[in-house]
């Protein structure tokens, strides 16, 4: 089982893995170079994650 490790903002409590962490990385900073919007990297985490996706949460 791979280890996840866990991303905690003030609204967002999310488990990753170190491969998901990476892509999310990638993905915040070309949409940050783009839009060059986002002040934070737990804002870019939650607009990259609530823009594209029905979230499953795993408990």
């Amino acid at each position: 089982m791979t280890d996840k490790k866990e991303l905690r903002t003030k609204t967002l409590n999310v488990r990753f893995t170190e491969g998901e962490i990476h892509f999310l990385k990638c993905s915040i900073y070309d949409d940050m170079m783009m839009l060059n919007k986002t002040k934070s990297f737990s804002d870019a985490i939650r607009k990259i994650i609530f823009k594209d996706a029905q979230v499953v949460s795993k408990n």
